[in-house]
């Protein structure tokens, strides 16, 4: 991701989650979080969450999932490597691809 977005700051707002507080926080119960393999964050010096997500669903990073939330970039890395790039909708759910 560094060669992806440069040398700018990734502030991490969530990385692995103990089932409590998964929980907490609204997770799935099947959440890469709980396994470590995904995190949730920003990089503001590059652009918002939809500019990082275009940056790299573009690259040949290879990733499991990679989610424009809204205000953050949520991406795992699970064994499954599917390369599913998503959109939160607005009042919830997913959409496959990113918004115009």
């Amino acid at each position: 991701m560094r060669r992806i977005l440069g040398d700018r700051v990734i502030s991490v707002s969530s990385g692995y989650r103990c089932p409590e507080l998964n929980r907490a926080v609204g997770g799935v119960r099947t959440s890469a979080h709980l396994t470590g393999h995904a995190v949730d964050f920003n990089c503001y010096g590059f652009g918002p969450p939809l500019e990082v997500c275009r940056a790299i669903a573009e690259s040949t990073l290879s990733f499991d999932q990679l989610i424009e939330e809204g205000s953050w970039v949520h991406i795992s890395f699970e064994p499954r490597m599917r390369r599913q790039v998503l959109t939160k909708r607005p009042g919830g759910g997913y959409e496959l691809g990113l918004r115009p």
